[in-house]
């Protein structure tokens, strides 16, 4: 047994960068690319317009109201 931890070399680091920044890294571009597919979607693009266009909607169903009282 001994002779096994005898035989046994330090290496140096491969990676001198701390593993914590290339988790963080990682989390970003998977955050990235999970935003990237949701706005690639078609249906949430179609809801993105449907509810930009109900806004305006009612913003001028609004103005109207006011311009009558």
């Amino acid at each position: 047994m001994s002779k096994k931890k005898n035989n046994l070399k330090e290496t140096p680091a491969v990676n001198k960068e701390p593993v914590v920044a290339e988790e963080e890294n990682t989390v970003d571009k998977y955050i990235d690319m999970y935003y990237t597919a949701y706005n690639n979607d078609y249906i949430s693009q179609y809801l993105k317009a449907y509810r930009e266009m109900k806004a305006k909607e009612k913003a001028a169903q609004e103005n109207e109201a006011q311009k009558t009282v």
